[in-house]
């Protein structure tokens, strides 16, 4: 905790670190004072728990390195591009809103024991950060499948890997459902309907555990800088007991199987659904167990 506190307010890119400063100086004061130290120390330790999960939300060093006027960075060139797509066009908003919410956060955070100070302004704040975690880490997820379904991707990284075959027409039949809601539960979040947006969310969460699934490997494929095999080698050469994920082969070609069956069964709704509830099924015993 203390660390993370540190860590922020040594570094010369937070522009909002001078909002919560005072109060750090004055808490620090009080670490001197016996009747009031323990008190000092558990605010701040409860203030560095909270910047390790608020101060860098999951997916914004992309959404940040996609925005217009960026230099371009190391990050596939169609960034932009799936951001807008799974935002329903408002990622630009969305980084503003994660700003705002951030200050805010902060300002009423610093305040707290000042005549400046609204009861309750801080949780409130901190909690609207939170549920922009929440849809951060599931627009990220959804941001990395988009760019595998783009026709250069072809699949993704992950493709490389014979763990793994499951095509990109499969993926973007699955994505594109799961978009419409994440496009909802982000218009929702941005109009201030916390209620509104989190059940979006859950509804999204439930349902698209694949993608979930699709993202962790695809971020881990690029880790690794995967390269495809000859298929003779694929065929000639089967995994090692000690191969990356060999404990989660079945359910992986259980996923990639039906996933693809899935996208075949877009006119019978009926199956679709029953196959949808079966992959997340899969997706989440998998995903438990994930190590990249």
């Amino acid at each position: 905790s203390t660390r993370a506190i540190s860590g922020w307010l040594g570094t010369a890119t937070q522009p909002a670190a001078h909002l919560a400063a005072p109060r750090l100086t004055r808490l620090g004061q009080d670490m001197a004072k016996p009747d009031r130290r323990d008190s000092a120390l558990r605010t701040i330790q409860e203030f560095g728990d909270d910047l390790v999960h608020l101060l860098d939300l999951p997916g914004e060093a992309s959404l940040r390195a996609a925005a217009p006027g960026t230099p371009q960075t190391s990050a596939p060139p169609d960034t932009g591009a799936s951001w807008k797509q799974v935002t329903g066009g408002k990622d630009a908003e969305l980084l503003g809103a994660i700003d705002a919410a951030r200050a805010a956060w902060l300002d009423s955070w610093g305040a707290e024991g000042t005549k400046n100070a609204t009861p309750g302004k801080s949780e409130a704040a901190a909690r609207n950060l939170r549920l922009l975690r929440r849809l951060m880490s599931a627009l990220a997820d959804a941001s990395v499948v988009a760019q595998m379904t783009t026709p250069d991707a072809d699949g993704g990284v992950i493709q490389a890997w014979p763990g793994w075959e499951l095509s990109g027409a499969a993926l973007s039949t699955i994505l594109k459902p799961a978009q419409a809601r994440l496009a909802t539960a982000t218009d929702l979040t941005l109009k201030g309907d916390s209620a509104g947006a989190a059940k979006a969310l859950a509804d999204y969460e439930s349902s698209s555990k694949v993608i979930a699934l699709a993202a962790a490997l695809e971020r881990a494929a690029r880790q690794r800088a995967l390269v495809r095999a000859p298929v003779l080698v694929e065929l000639c050469a089967p995994p090692t007991p000690a191969a990356w994920l060999i404990a989660a082969r079945a359910d992986l070609a259980a996923v990639c199987r039906y996933a693809d069956e899935y996208a075949a069964a877009a006119n019978d709704p009926k199956r679709a659904d029953n196959l949808l509830k079966f992959l997340n099924t899969r997706a989440d015993a998998t995903l438990a167990r994930f190590k990249p």
